[in-house]
């Protein structure tokens, strides 16, 4: 079974308030999300925010993020001490596991993570299905894993030689190896995605979201009011 964790432990500044409580037809954008994964994804889903109380009203399985306000990469890393240290959930398998790629998917969500953020507005289990397959391409996932994260990154040049990807790190698949990583970028001056994405020890694979549905998020409410004006006049054409 697949451990995905939501992030939600940023101060929201852009959008002027929580926007995992941001709604969409009547639903908080973090609860919409959760409850999107969980029909499409057979996984355990954990909310990372700056309290572990944060979300109890909503009735999300939520953990406290490790450095409040510091940044999704401390989220990362909450993410992955709580994936390494906590069980997986046993499942009484009725398929074939001899299978390949069965093997291979069982293999991935005993090692890997998927993560995302709470502001993301439409779940696709394409997504998901691109990482996986990236991963499953660019390496056995049978034997060691060099790679310590998929993700979709943006067709942008950068002028940095040091970060020559521009990454969109979520939603991304997270290897548990990672952790030592996140927490050495945490302890940085300027903790961000881009620079624990294009650190070498990640050896990160990146993925083309061609031709799979647009990733978006509402960073502001303007974003959020945009998206959905555009999903009002799809419906109405």
């Amino acid at each position: 079974m697949l451990r995905v964790y939501i992030l939600a432990g940023g101060r929201s500044s852009r959008f002027g308030s929580d926007k995992a409580r941001a709604t969409v037809d009547e639903i908080p954008l973090v609860v919409r999300l959760q409850q999107s994964i969980a029909r499409k994804v057979n996984a355990q889903i954990f909310v990372i925010a700056n309290e572990v109380d944060a979300y109890h009203d909503l009735g999300l399985a939520t953990l406290a993020d490790d450095v409040p306000h510091l940044g999704p990469v401390s989220g990362i890393a909450t993410a992955l001490e709580h994936f390494q240290n906590t069980p997986a959930l046993v499942e009484n398998a009725t398929t074939n596991r001899s299978d390949r790629r069965m093997q291979i998917a069982d293999h991935i969500a005993s090692r890997w993570c998927l993560i995302l953020s709470c502001d993301l507005l439409e779940w696709h289990n394409d997504w998901l299905a691109c990482l996986t397959n990236e991963l499953a391409q660019k390496q056995s996932a049978l034997d060691g894993l060099s790679s310590k994260a998929v993700c979709f990154y943006t067709d942008v040049e950068t002028s940095n030689p040091l970060q020559p990807t521009c990454w969109n790190p979520f939603p991304g698949l997270y290897h548990v190896d990672a952790l030592p990583i996140a927490r050495m970028i945490c302890k940085s001056s300027r903790p961000s995605m881009q620079a624990l994405l294009s650190d070498p020890s990640m050896n990160a694979i990146p993925a083309s979201a061609i031709p799979l549905p647009t990733i978006q998020t509402a960073n502001t409410q303007e974003e959020l009011r945009n998206w959905l004006q555009t999903r009002s006049n799809e419906a109405t054409d």
